[in-house]
């Protein structure tokens, strides 16, 4: 890599590097080859064992940063699919809604209360919106319907 320096007293950044690729990533703590072999030695011992093993080699690497390498990257997006579920915060006192991104099987938001309007205030935000609801069949999908989007039967 290859760190270059700018003279100009305007230029807020005092230098740049060069990133190659296949050796170095934007703000990766290590190179691309090593972050590929701690990925290999995860997936096939796990966290503790391979952390042990690390340790043998010499690599620094917890069982916490093996792990992580491990996890599929999720991408931020809006959810296509997304199912609704009620929950107890207390059991017979106050209630929420968890909203799930179905397809990728993780918690979108938790609304602080389970009345349709705000599931569909939550709908009405574009950024969040969805094209199928799959959820409880009553108050929320009921509160849902005017604000999300239809799609067209056929018949």
């Amino acid at each position: 890599m290859r760190r270059y320096f700018c003279d100009r007293k305007s230029c807020s950044r005092t230098t740049f590097v060069e990133q190659v690729s296949g050796l170095s990533a934007c703000y990766s703590r290590s190179s691309t080859g090593l972050a590929g072999w701690l990925r290999s030695i995860a997936m096939e011992l796990g966290g503790r064992p391979a952390a042990r093993l690390c340790r043998r080699l010499r690599l620094t690497a917890d069982r916490t940063r093996l792990l992580r390498l491990t996890a599929p990257a999720v991408a931020d997006r809006a959810p296509r699919v997304l199912g609704v579920d009620e929950f107890a915060f207390r059991k017979g006192c106050t209630y929420g809604t968890a909203l799930v991104d179905v397809e990728a099987g993780r918690v979108v938001d938790v609304l602080p209360d389970r009345t349709s309007e705000t599931f569909a205030a939550w709908l009405k935000d574009p950024s969040r919106r969805g094209d199928d609801l799959q959820g409880p069949g009553h108050r929320l999908h009921q509160g849902g319907q005017g604000s999300s989007p239809q799609r067209p039967r056929s018949r």
